[in-house]
C-alpha cells in the first residue's frame, strides 16, 4: 500500500487501485483530501519541470497568483515554501519569487521519495513499477 502522505497527486492516481474484488472486503480506496496549497505547488512545479518556466523567470506576485488560482494568499505562500524547499524557486522579500535551476535538487527529492517507497513504506516487489515511474518521469523532465 502506498503511503499517500508522501506521494504527489499524480503518483497517487497512477498507483491507486482496488485491491480486492469481493464485496465483503474493502472495495473502495479511502478518499484523500489534497490541500489547496499542495495543488498550487504541484501545478507550478509541473510548469517548471516541463520547461514552461525557466531559470530566471519571475513568478507573478503572491496576490496575482492567488487571483489566478482562486485561492488565498496564504495558500500561495505555503506553495512557494514547498517549491523553495525543493530548490525550484528563490523567494526574496521585495524582489519576488524567481525560478532557479533546481533540477538537481528536484531530482534528489524524487529519488528520496522513491527510496522511501522502496525501503518499507511500500511493501513487495510489485511496487517496483511505481518507483520506476516516479524516477523516469523526473529523468525525462531533466533530459528535455
Amino acid at each position: 500500500m502506498i503511503n499517500r502522505q508522501s506521494c504527489d497527486l499524480s503518483t497517487l492516481r497512477r498507483v491507486s487501485k482496488v485491491e480486492s474484488g469481493a464485496w465483503g472486503e474493502h472495495m473502495y480506496i479511502p478518499i484523500q483530501s489534497v490541500k489547496v496549497f499542495e495543488q498550487v505547488a504541484e501545478q507550478i512545479e509541473k510548469r517548471i519541470l516541463d520547461g514552461e518556466l525557466r531559470s530566471g523567470d519571475r513568478l507573478p506576485t503572491e496576490r496575482e497568483l492567488a487571483e489566478q488560482f482562486h485561492v488565498s494568499r496564504t495558500a500561495v505562500r505555503e506553495a512557494m515554501k514547498i517549491l523553495a524547499q525543493k530548490g525550484l524557486v528563490d523567494m526574496r522579500p521585495g524582489r519576488g519569487t524567481i525560478v532557479i535551476d533546481g533540477a538537481p535538487r528536484a531530482m534528489q527529492h524524487s529519488i528520496g521519495l522513491a527510496m522511501k517507497l522502496k525501503l518499507g513504506e511500500v511493501g513487495g516487489s510489485d511496487n517496483l513499477v511505481e518507483v520506476r515511474e516516479i524516477l523516469e518521469t523526473e529523468i525525462a523532465a531533466l533530459a528535455a
